[in-house]
């Protein structure tokens, strides 16, 4: 562990030069360059998946939130249909009230 924290580490090669120019000429090499765009390009994918990631997690939040409130309102145009009763409704309503009415009189006479 104390060999890697000498002057002459490339962290991103995982290499360790003893002299000044063999890290510079290092530096400069195809194997360094290589490894450092290899990097950058792991880099710019990752940000352009999590972009990709996090636009489609929006757009299915954005559906899930239009699904509920459509229900949302089919559920408050049944409820007032509930609620409110229809004439037919009502008209069943007194003719079952007055049936009742009826068979409560024959029953008592």
């Amino acid at each position: 562990m104390a060999g890697i924290l000498r002057p002459f580490y490339c962290e991103l090669c995982a290499k360790q030069y003893k002299m000044a120019s063999e890290f510079e000429a290092h530096l400069g090499s195809y194997d360094h360059h290589h490894k450092k765009r290899l990097r950058e390009l792991r880099e710019a994918e990752s940000s352009r998946a999590k972009e990709e990631r996090q636009r489609r997690e929006q757009k299915r939040e954005e559906r899930e939130m239009a699904k509920a409130q459509e229900m949302a309102a089919q559920a408050a145009v049944v409820a007032a249909a509930v609620a409110a009763p229809t004439p037919r409704s009502e008209v069943i309503m007194e003719n079952q009230a007055r049936c009742r009415m009826l068979m409560i009189r024959h029953h008592n006479s």
